[in-house]
């Protein structure tokens, strides 16, 4: 018999809540689940049909044994329950923290003074890693492409192996979300190498890494972290460079890996409006050619230690100058989107008060400073326009993950973004 009023049949004329399953309406807690309500109630109609000539239970049905309340008819209760279950699944399928959440881990090797190697990380432990920041529910990498300086040959290569980052390109792990060159090399490499040569040569590293993962669907790539290294003097005073040594030629890398249909961009330290290596320093030429923001910063939440709360945290991150930064980019570019790509510390205890000082002091709470840290910042990003922020980096997570897993699930759990 069907009830087409209430829809317990599909178009197929099957029934989606079938009769007999009485011992799948309790959960192992004990409670009552919403859509085994239905199946109860569809029991009960089932016997008002076909066996009661009463309306007994019918004045049965109305009442609503989790909420206490009794409805005037069936059809208030019916579509009350119907708008809960609806509401309750439009908020699974619909995830809390808005950007994308991506992770960094360690991939540059090791290496002396000449740029040899002496440390290599094994595939097994890119395994260990990529299996872990999967189950701590990332939406994926951030994969940082290391450069260094060997002063025996006096040129660049890469301290990340291009082998590293193949294999997890064909793992099927995590997916790379966006890759960023790091220069681990100052100025006075360039000055040996030769301007010209430097240029060459960097640029040669760039177009081969965006040529090898052309294919696998990544969408973003920084081809300078945090620019302003290039060229400010207050940085490194003994160089003899000019900015516009370094505009057209960044223009240039840009528009190289844009013609391989990446967004492209430059990342910049800091969004102080004083700081050297600010985001406001960029030259504007660049800007005009970006596809995409890319900032990193490391907001501290003041000195309280372990009387820290959430709500420190929450009110630092509030006043954080990168909404300055987010204020100035939509008034100036405002359908350019922004990615922050490094946010994090590499000891969240001291972090709450310096980000840049990574001693591990008081280890024993960092956990608990994670779980504040963490939940503040996706309470405060949730809802902006960002359309990713990397977590810098992914082991100092890792050491907790049953601390920070359950709250990363919650915020980037499965649903649409």
């Amino acid at each position: 018999m069907k009830y087409d009023i209430i829809r317990f049949y599909d178009n197929k004329g099957n029934p989606r809540y079938p009769v007999g399953r009485a011992d799948a309406l309790w959960r192992e807690d004990g409670v009552k689940t919403l859509e085994n309500e239905f199946i109860d109630l569809y029991n009960r109609f089932d016997n008002v049909i076909t066996n009661v000539t009463t309306n007994d239970e019918i004045v049965d049905a109305r009442y609503d044994e989790l909420n206490n309340i009794t409805y005037t008819t069936l059809y208030n209760r019916l579509k009350g329950m119907q708008d809960e279950y609806k509401a309750i699944e439009s908020q699974a399928l619909t995830r809390k923290f808005k950007p994308m959440f991506t992770a960094y881990m360690w991939t540059q090797n090791t290496a002396d003074a000449s740029g040899n190697r002496t440390v290599s990380i094994s595939t097994s432990k890119i395994d260990e890693w990529m299996n872990n920041i999967k189950a701590c529910g990332f939406d994926g990498l951030e994969f940082c492409m290391h450069v260094g300086y060997n002063s025996i040959t006096n040129d660049l290569y890469y301290m990340t192996n291009l082998d590293t980052l193949e294999h997890i390109l064909n793992s099927g792990t995590v997916e790379i979300k966006l890759i960023k060159f790091h220069q681990e090399f100052k100025l006075d490499c360039i000055q040996s190498m030769g301007l010209e040569n430097f240029k060459t040569r960097y640029k040669a590293m760039i177009v081969e890494v965006a040529n090898m993962c052309k294919n696998y669907g990544i969408e973003y790539f920084v081809v300078l972290n945090e620019w302003q290294h290039f060229w400010v003097k207050d940085a490194f005073p003994n160089h003899t460079y000019l900015p516009n040594d370094f505009v057209d030629y960044t223009i240039e890398l840009i528009q190289a890996v844009q013609s391989y249909g990446y967004k492209t961009g430059v990342s910049t330290a800091g969004c102080n409006i004083d700081g050297w290596s600010s985001c406001w320093t960029v030259d504007k030429s660049v800007y005009d050619v970006v596809d995409c923001f890319f900032t990193n910063g490391y907001p501290p939440v003041g000195n309280r230690r372990e009387k820290t709360t959430k709500e420190d945290c929450i009110r630092s991150m509030e006043n954080y100058n990168i909404w300055m930064f987010k204020r100035w980019m939509k008034m100036n570019y405002p359908t350019k989107p922004h990615f922050h790509t490094e946010i994090g510390c590499t000891d969240a205890w001291e972090s709450l008060y310096a980000p840049a000082d990574s001693t591990l002091v008081n280890g024993d709470k960092s956990g608990d400073i994670y779980k504040i840290y963490l939940t503040a910042l996706f309470e405060v990003f949730k809802d902006s326009d960002l359309i990713g922020m990397n977590w810098w980096y992914y082991d100092t997570l890792g050491k907790y993950a049953d601390i920070v897993t359950p709250i990363i699930s919650e915020y980037c759990g499965k649903g649409v973004r």
